[in-house]
């Protein structure tokens, strides 16, 4: 899975499991989804701080497996 400035690229469901569970393992507290971004040229690209240009980097289903993943694992 792609990574990058110590966050990492998931798509879709099971990716974003795999990630979670994978953070968790490693000993993170929390995880953090970055849930909108904008264009690559644009000053707001990190996180979509523009909001008429804010795009949904993760459909609801994939934000809910994330969750879900955490909820599972929070008390290991």
């Amino acid at each position: 899975m792609p990574s990058f400035a110590g966050g990492e690229l998931a798509d879709g469901p099971d990716a974003l499991r795999r990630a979670v569970r994978e953070r968790v393992r490693q000993g993170a507290d929390f995880i953090k989804l970055g849930l909108s971004k904008g264009g690559v040229h644009v000053r707001y690209h990190a996180w979509g701080d523009d909001p008429l240009k804010q795009v949904p980097a993760y459909s609801p289903e994939e934000v809910k497996a994330a969750v879900e993943r955490r909820i599972a694992t929070a008390s290991r």
